[in-house]
């Protein structure tokens, strides 16, 4: 349906206007011949581009822009009736304020489309408070979002985890399972492939500022050679497989890239290689994590931050496949990673160097079983004083989880409105 809107409406999307061809164009659209705009001088043309793209944008009914961009001056003008700011979690609120300053005062309604629950502003000095996004603070100040339960990308098996730990158990498939049948090497969805430390202090090395695991790398890339994606049959196919790559780490990136360009095989396919935070909002058929970390104190850096953990968890369609030291995550104290290699011992397959199990015999002390699917549904214990959201704060990087009370989940199954979500 919005897609046959788009079609009868008019459209402009605003940019710089650094772009001599894209301008000219404007003029072009605006009535002026290839000729007429040869013959203008430099002052003339600047004047003529103005008006070309003021007489444009009046009678354009949808204009599309970043947050920051709405502030340009060229679009003074009465304001808007309805503002869409996408991707709405990860945006500042001074660059939220921006947009909704241009809305003007006639603006009839404001939406806000985001997920709290994955990563935030990006924000390289916080003493002003800028990673809390005004999407997340107005939810933090009582207003009940709507929230869409659907997802229509992933395969059901890979869904499961990010939907009992983060969406508190209620998101639904609408995903038809038969075609997104595993492309990895073995039938199930989601994999770990455990890759054990060669020394005492483990696998990872530290490049400057960032890390480095040459050794999770070289044997990502060897199990990406051995798949059937991966062949010439699939680079040339009309529809190939498509695979991302992921990484919390610069480096890690790096060593991955140059393993890949230096394999003739792999190096004709599509292969996108990107650190998590690079790569929210997208998809691919297959991905494959490199946690990178790997040292006999179960520090996991940027890994501890759940939300980081959701985007890469949520980015497959069909093979998600975690090549990780195991151990490392085990002793991070993330009740997410605990969480997540309890629930991966017993729903996903574990391949690699032999993974020891679990130490601790104890439940975990931040989710709790239920006793359903086989012990695969998960949900956050909160006590009585709160305690248990205060731990999860401490070990998740200051992130601070909003009680299951404060969400208005829109349930088919309820009777209520279905709803469509895209992680």
């Amino acid at each position: 349906m919005i897609r046959e809107y788009a079609a009868q409406t008019r459209m402009i999307r605003s940019g710089d206007g650094g772009c001599e061809e894209l301008m000219n164009l404007v003029l072009l659209l605006d009535g002026q011949s290839h000729d007429e705009i040869d013959r203008m001088g430099p002052y003339e043309l600047k004047q003529a581009r103005r008006t070309a793209m003021d007489r444009q944008l009046s009678r354009a009914q949808v204009l599309a822009c970043t947050c920051v961009g709405a502030g340009a001056g060229h679009l003074d003008g009465p304001g808007y009736d309805l503002v869409f700011i996408d991707e709405a979690s990860q945006v500042t609120e001074p660059s939220a304020l921006v947009a909704l300053q241009r809305a003007g005062k006639d603006v009839k309604q404001v939406v806000m489309l985001g997920d709290h629950k994955q990563l935030p502003p990006t924000v390289f000095c916080d003493e002003e408070a800028l990673s809390v996004s005004l999407f997340e603070r107005l939810i933090d100040e009582g207003v009940e979002p709507v929230t869409l339960v659907e997802q229509w990308r992933m395969h059901s098996q890979i869904a499961k985890f990010p939907s009992q730990a983060f969406y508190h158990g209620w998101l639904l498939n609408a995903t038809d399972d038969n075609k997104l049948q595993s492309i990895g090497a073995t039938k199930s969805n989601v994999e770990l492939v455990h890759v054990a430390p060669l020394q005492q202090q483990g696998n990872e090395t530290k490049r400057g500022p960032s890390a480095c695991n040459e050794q999770e790398a070289a044997r990502l890339v060897e199990y990406l050679r051995n798949l059937e994606v991966a062949s010439p049959k699939n680079a040339y196919a009309e529809t190939p497989a498509s695979i991302g790559i992921l990484t919390p780490y610069l480096a890690q990136k790096q060593e991955i890239e140059d393993l890949l360009r230096r394999d003739r095989s792999l190096s004709r396919l599509n292969i996108e290689v990107d650190t998590i935070d690079g790569f929210q909002g997208m998809e691919k058929d297959l991905i494959l994590f490199s946690a990178t970390r790997s040292n006999p104190h179960g520090s996991v850096g940027f890994l501890a931050d759940p939300r980081r953990m959701n985007v890469m968890l949520t980015r497959a369609k069909k093979s998600l496949v975690i090549f990780a030291d195991g151990t490392t995550l085990e002793k991070s104290g993330s009740p997410y990673w605990e969480a997540w290699l309890k629930w991966a011992r017993q729903n996903a397959a574990i391949t690699g160097d032999d993974f020891p199990e679990s130490r601790r015999s104890e439940q975990n002390k931040d989710f709790e079983d239920t006793g359903t699917s086989g012990g695969s549904t998960w949900r956050r214990r909160v006590d009585s004083s709160n305690q248990s959201q205060k731990r999860l704060a401490q070990d998740s990087s200051g992130v601070h989880p909003h009680p299951r009370s404060s969400y208005k989940y829109l349930r088919k199954d309820k009777g209520h409105l279905e709803a469509r979500n895209y992680l």
